[in-house]
């Protein structure tokens, strides 16, 4: 049986310079059929089922995020106080091109080192590039998105080389979360589509090469392009990716949605 699984997720993201708890329950409230090749047919029936998944989102201020072992460990603590046992770490690298060096930045080192002694397992975000819209829909998008490609694989081989020197951190590593978030209205442009597809179907492979680990990812979905043919294109998009998880942000809290068509957007996706 090959599943992949759609979260809805409220509470949405806050973003500070200090080290401060955000907590965002997930609720999975559908699982869908994926395989691992664009355009393969599905050998397997979609097996439908309904699970309740409870995460929390933290967001790195830039590159300059706490480095204190004992700061995260009391964020961790809280999480877990909260019933929070899984923490995504939206990025790992924040800013613009050029990106910089794909380091495995101090904090990160400390952010795993915190939850190994917590026990709190932490889905690594890669390089959030706020223009990555720009980028997408600019006059050279399969550029783009080549060099941010290369650029997140690269930084993914640091951190397994960085984890296979500390194998006492591996237990702290549950996943890969690619930062790179999708507007749902681009699923219904064909183009789009199937750069967004491969795009993700090779960062999910490189990530996973890596490190084997499930993969996931966010899309937010705007009140007006709400349809059962969106609905069809999410489908369609996590069969031909090895994308896992797919976590819903920014609806009704960023009033991108009524509280009517959130209703309906989740019937259409279960």
């Amino acid at each position: 049986m090959r599943t992949s699984l759609i979260a809805f997720s409220w509470g949405f993201k806050q973003v500070s310079k200090k080290l401060l708890l955000l907590t965002v329950p997930c609720f999975c409230l559908f699982l869908s059929g994926y395989t691992f090749a664009a355009a393969r047919p599905q050998s397997e029936p979609i097996v439908p089922a309904c699970h309740i998944q409870l995460s929390s989102f933290l967001q790195p201020w830039g590159d300059h995020y706490s480095a204190d072992v004992e700061e995260w460990e009391g964020v961790f603590k809280r999480h877990k106080e909260l019933g929070f046992q899984t923490v995504i770490l939206q990025w790992s690298h924040w800013g613009k091109r050029p990106y910089g060096e794909p380091v495995v930045p101090d904090w990160l080192k400390s952010a795993l080192v915190a939850g190994r002694n917590t026990k709190v397992s932490l889905k690594i975000g890669t390089l959030y590039d706020p223009g990555f819209d720009r980028g997408l829909n600019g006059e050279k998008p399969i550029w783009y998105l080549k060099k941010h490609h290369d650029w997140n694989l690269a930084f993914a081989s640091n951190l397994a080389g960085f984890l296979k020197l500390h194998p006492e951190l591996i237990p702290a590593f549950s996943g890969w979360y690619i930062s790179d978030e999708v507007d749902s209205s681009w699923l219904l442009n064909l183009s789009k589509k199937r750069l967004l597809t491969a795009y993700f179907q090779d960062m999910s492979t490189g990530l996973k090469r890596n490190i084997s680990a499930p993969v996931s990812m966010t899309g937010y979905t705007q009140a007006a392009v709400v349809s059962p043919k969106l609905a069809e294109r999410w489908a369609a998009f996590l069969n031909n990716t090895a994308v896992q998880t797919l976590y819903s942000q920014d609806g009704i809290g960023a009033e991108l949605q009524t509280h009517n068509s959130a209703k309906k957007w989740n019937e259409l996706l279960g």
